[in-house]
């Protein structure tokens, strides 16, 4: 977590407080709220990682299928001419 998004449960459940909310109220929303701030989501760099890796096995697939279509078609080829 960057300097800019790092969260202070305790400063935040004193604000809360302050503003009049119930100390356990307080106290329950800061942890929920932490936890959400440290669940991990995907960047954009994670997502453009698995663009890539995506492209890689489709292309990989194509290769794939297009080899076996043109051993089938030689085979079958073979066949029909024997």
């Amino acid at each position: 977590m960057s300097a800019s998004t790092k969260f202070n449960g305790i400063i935040y459940q004193n604000k809360l407080k302050e503003a009049g909310l119930d100390s356990k109220i307080a106290e329950v929303h800061a942890e929920e709220v932490q936890n959400i701030l440290n669940t991990e989501i995907a960047t954009k760099q994670d997502l453009n990682l698995l663009e890539h890796k995506m492209i890689i096995k489709l292309g990989s697939l194509v290769v794939g299928c297009t080899f076996i279509i043109s051993v089938m078609i030689g085979v079958l080829g073979f066949l029909i001419k024997n």
